[in-house]
């Protein structure tokens, strides 16, 4: 278990929606799009969240750094 951990700790954020819970297909295809990535996010529903796991620590950089990411007018908290 550890060992998986450790293969997802760098590459992976957790999501929220503030406001009403945005479906999973949604916000993977944003991310895609607002940030202009060549693949598509794995992206996995959690209870109230989204696990959404990227490329290389690269992509997270650029996903956290990019500014606020909004789906259907609701903002996303994200929290690598």
């Amino acid at each position: 278990m550890e060992a998986s951990r450790k293969e997802w700790e760098h590459i992976a954020i957790i999501t929220l929606s503030l406001g009403w819970m945005v479906p999973l297909e949604w916000v993977a295809k944003e991310v895609k799009e607002k940030r202009k990535l060549q693949y598509d996010v794995e992206a996995f529903a959690l209870t109230k969240d989204h696990l959404l796991q990227f490329q290389s620590v690269a992509n997270i950089d650029t996903m956290l750094s990019g500014g606020p990411l909004f789906v259907t007018a609701q903002l996303l908290m994200m929290e690598p």
